[in-house]
């Protein structure tokens, strides 16, 4: 983990999305709506899934989505002195 401790974010910059309740997604259905809704997974085609021609996806409780952004770097300077607890 290197100088930054606990202070690490294993997910810094991303979010977990955990399914709780098992989801069927079929063509039209809300559920597939839903996700397609919920901002996972937007990539090129900004939708998380794509159900046509009678297919279905299952997505069992505990499976886990990532998102990320993009590399992201904040940085933060002060012209003046800022007094802390621990100065």
């Amino acid at each position: 983990m290197g100088g930054w401790g606990a202070i690490a974010d294993p997910l810094e910059a991303a979010f977990l999305l955990t399914i709780n309740d098992r989801l069927d997604l079929t063509e039209n259905s809300p559920e597939l709506a839903m996700v397609n809704k919920a901002n996972i997974g937007l990539g090129n085609f900004q939708q998380f899934a794509q159900v046509s021609g009678g297919g279905r996806m299952v997505i069992h409780p505990g499976v886990g989505f990532v998102h990320t952004t993009p590399e992201v770097f904040l940085y933060s300077a002060a012209t003046e002195r800022v007094e802390t607890p621990w100065t």
